[in-house]
């Protein structure tokens, strides 16, 4: 009888054992295999990640996407391109380098979109803040040709970041910053169109 009820003791522990092993073992692949929820997409950074399509679609469902084939470099190439959050202000854009996978780059230029990047840059944000993060004066090319608005960093921080931004075009004062030419954006002229972030635009690191 004592011999039984050692027996069965052991038979208890072991089970119990097993049966403590194999959860914990599913908990950790599951950690492992989480998918990051789409509310802790906090800045754009976060997206670049991200590898696929599909990808997208498990993170922030077929209902807050679209994609579609768009025409880039003046028209010369075609890639798809995916859009969390469509025709909202928190749209975001990316491009694909080939058959909706590999990011080529990702797009933002809502001014009240929650999107923003991890060095402190957001659509809407003015020229002099935008030159106390770069640690140096900026220029511009000027508005009405393709790359209208597009800001050059002049070697400041922001220079050796993989991105690019660009300037609304102005309600004021526009019809002196534009063509193919730089500005300065301390330039009396920059200064009186208080000009800001319209486009941020990043590249993966290659």
């Amino acid at each position: 009888m004592k011999n039984l009820i050692i027996l069965f003791g052991i038979i208890l522990v072991t089970a119990f054992s097993g049966c403590s092993k194999e959860p914990a073992s599913n908990v950790k692949d599951a950690l492992e295999n989480e998918i990051k929820p789409p509310n802790e997409f906090i800045f754009a950074d976060d997206l670049l990640a991200l590898d696929s399509h599909s990808q997208l679609e498990k993170i922030f469902g077929m209902e807050n996407l679209s994609i579609s084939e768009e025409w880039f470099e003046e028209g010369t190439v075609k890639k798809s391109q995916s859009k969390i959050y469509p025709n909202t202000k928190n749209e975001i854009s990316i491009t694909w380098k080939e058959n909706e996978k590999d990011i080529k780059s990702i797009s933002f230029s809502s001014i009240d979109s929650k999107w923003k990047l991890k060095n402190g840059l957001f659509v809407g944000m003015s020229l002099e803040d935008l030159e106390k993060i770069n640690d140096k004066s900026i220029s511009f090319y000027g508005f009405g040709w393709d790359q209208g608005g597009l800001i050059d960093f002049n070697e400041g921080v922001l220079a050796s970041q993989r991105l690019q931004v660009y300037l609304s075009f102005p309600e004021d004062g526009w019809e002196n910053l534009m063509g193919d030419r730089k500005f300065q954006a301390n330039s009396k002229k920059a200064e009186s169109a208080e000009l800001r972030i319209g486009e941020i635009k990043l590249f993966p690191t290659e």
